[in-house]
């Protein structure tokens, strides 16, 4: 990933602390990198070597169905809602929102407190004062952009973007939001670009190539981590915080750390 931190960073893409964030959290140092230079340990955004054999499998043991790089969360059911009404298609958002609410109804989602994921995700609050809270349907759309984001340190799209190139051998795997007649939203799936299409900013999205160099490391999973690093094309986007609410739930391969 290549987008610039605010000046005076002594790291200027998210290749360069790869290796950091490979490490377990509790092995991870704290960086300024946070906002304003604030110093935070770093979150992991990509998918390692044995994850991606495990997706791998998965892919092939599923006939070819897109598997889902992330935790059972909001991110989670968006993805799987997008491959249920089908790749390379477009779709409105009102229709996405419902295959997402029909998801993450299912009574195999329900938490310890008996809530399926969907009842936890409407309810939750998003983060912020009540006045600036989200309702969920704007929650949703929010969580679609964040995915978008491929840039900074924070690049949330990178593991999905990773399952199109690494796991499925596509040209990519990104979320697309387009704008229709009479100002219909439409999402799509889209597993033949490497970079996002977002009709609704008027920001020109522009492709940007993959920091090849990482920060070098005695640990061992430096290795693993750059090899990582390179498995798929970076893009700058900007996108509103991320909000994505998830159930607690243990530590799995697929969670940051």
């Amino acid at each position: 990933m290549s987008t610039k931190t605010k000046r005076g960073s002594k790291y200027q893409s998210y290749s360069e602390i790869l290796p950091i964030t490979s490490l377990p959290i509790a092995s991870r140092r704290v960086l300024a990198i946070g906002r304003g230079g604030n110093k935070i340990k770093p979150r992991k955004h990509h998918l390692n070597a044995a994850q991606i054999d495990q997706l791998k499998a998965e892919f092939r043991d599923n006939g070819g169905k897109i598997p889902s790089p992330f935790n059972k969360g909001a991110y989670h059911f968006t993805l799987l809602a997008l491959i249920a009404l089908g790749v390379n298609r477009k779709h409105t958002v009102a229709d996405a929102m419902a295959k997402f609410k029909e998801l993450g109804s299912d009574k195999d989602t329900k938490n310890a407190a008996g809530q399926t994921f969907y009842q936890y995700f409407r309810d939750k609050d998003a983060k912020g004062s009540e006045d600036t809270s989200l309702d969920w349907q704007d929650r949703f759309m929010q969580n679609i952009t964040v995915l978008q984001r491929f840039g900074g340190m924070n690049p949330y799209g990178y593991k999905l973007n990773q399952v199109g190139t690494a796991v499925c051998r596509f040209k990519g795997l990104v979320i697309d939001v387009l704008k229709g007649k009479d100002d219909v939203v439409y999402v799509r799936l889209n597993s033949e670009a490497n970079r996002p299409v977002n009709e609704l900013k008027t920001r020109n999205v522009q492709p940007v190539k993959v920091a090849r160099k990482v920060v070098k490391r005695k640990a061992r999973v430096a290795k693993d981590a750059t090899a990582t690093a390179a498995s798929v094309p970076a893009v700058e986007t900007t996108a509103p915080a991320a909000v994505e609410q998830t159930q607690p739930a243990t530590d799995t391969a697929r969670n940051d750390g």
